[in-house]
C-alpha cells in the first residue's frame, strides 16, 4: 500500500481521490475553520516550509485519517473526533 508522505498530501489525496481539484478542497478547508487561507500558503505547507496551524492540522487529519485506515483494511471507527482531538496538537492560548 502506497500512501502519500505527510499529513497534508495525505489530506489533499483523500479530499482529491474522487477527481475533485485540490482548490475545492483547500475551499472546504476555509470553509469549514472561517479561514482564507490561500494557495501559496497550502504551498507552502505541502513543501514543509512552514507548518500548518494546529486548527488546520486537525482539520486535515479529519480527513486523512479515515482514508489511511480504509487503505489499510482497517475498519474507521465511529469515535472519529476523539482519535483525532488525541493525536493533534494543542490549541495555541
Amino acid at each position: 500500500m502506497s500512501l502519500p508522505t505527510h499529513l497534508i498530501e495525505t489530506w489533499i489525496t483523500a479530499d482529491t481521490q474522487d477527481g475533485r481539484q485540490i482548490q475545492h478542497a483547500l475551499d472546504d478547508l476555509n470553509t469549514a475553520l472561517g479561514t482564507r487561507h490561500s494557495w501559496s500558503r497550502l504551498w507552502e505547507w505541502r513543501t514543509g516550509s512552514r507548518p500548518p496551524p494546529a486548527p488546520v492540522a486537525r482539520y486535515a487529519l479529519s480527513r486523512a485519517l479515515p482514508y489511511v485506515l480504509s487503505r489499510a483494511g482497517v475498519r474507521v471507527p465511529a469515535e472519529l473526533d476523539g482519535l483525532v482531538a488525541a493525536l493533534s496538537p494543542a490549541e495555541r492560548p
